[in-house]
């Protein structure tokens, strides 16, 4: 929620796109995989691996 919020106030899409970058990539997705019973857990987590 709090990425959501800060994007809003952005005030242009290139600072948008690193501030993702910066909070999503690298960030050890893979020990998440498969680790939840919940089907959209670890779909969200393959999606971000």
């Amino acid at each position: 929620m709090c990425l959501a919020e800060a994007l809003l106030r952005m005030p242009d899409n290139d600072t948008a796109n690193e501030l993702v970058k910066d909070k999503l990539q690298n960030k050890g997705w893979k020990k998440y995989l498969e680790n939840s019973h919940s089907l959209f857990v670890n779909a969200s987590s393959w999606g971000l691996f």
